[in-house]
């Protein structure tokens, strides 16, 4: 859309009904990797019931790294994936300069994620046992780096 001299666009992108299975989430509890999230290190006890993550053990006697439900999560989202800003100088004033036109913008890309997804990135992106990334393995997070947010800064110059 355009508001005198500026210029808007707005992508939104959307996902419902879609669950997702970390598979990496298992691990967390494994004391080498204690690391990895904050919320594991109030580990669940008869007492502390409302936790999810079980107490840390190097042996796992009970098995609870074992595939499960228990991490399978919500992937739906909203994302405001690309916006873009613009504005562009009035001809009077661009031909004082000896342009045709001057438009100055900001691109703005994945800026907002809306979701119930308790990690980085409901946007998962799979590997395969080499690291390589595929997209044959759709709804599985192997913990892979989020989707970046970038802002871009530009000139548009006609002579």
């Amino acid at each position: 859309c355009d508001y005198k001299s500026f210029d808007l666009a707005v992508n939104m992108l959307g996902v419902a009904g879609v669950q997702i299975y970390s598979m990496f989430e298992p691990g967390l509890s494994d004391p080498y990797r204690w690391t990895k999230l904050t919320s594991i290190m109030d580990h669940w006890t008869p007492e502390n019931k409302s936790q999810n993550y079980p107490r840390y053990t190097a042996s796992d006697p009970n098995k609870n790294i074992r595939s499960s439900d228990k991490w399978i999560h919500d992937g739906g989202y909203f994302r405001f994936q690309n916006i873009i800003l613009g504005y562009t100088l009035p001809s009077k004033w661009s031909g004082k300069i000896g342009l045709s036109r001057l438009r100055a913008f900001v691109n703005m890309q994945n800026i907002y994620t809306i979701t119930n997804y308790p990690f980085l990135d409901p946007e998962v992106i799979g590997s395969n046992s080499d690291g390589a990334t595929v997209d044959t393995a759709s709804g599985v997070d192997v913990g892979s780096a989020p989707t970046p947010r970038t802002t871009m800064f530009g000139l548009n110059i006609n002579f």
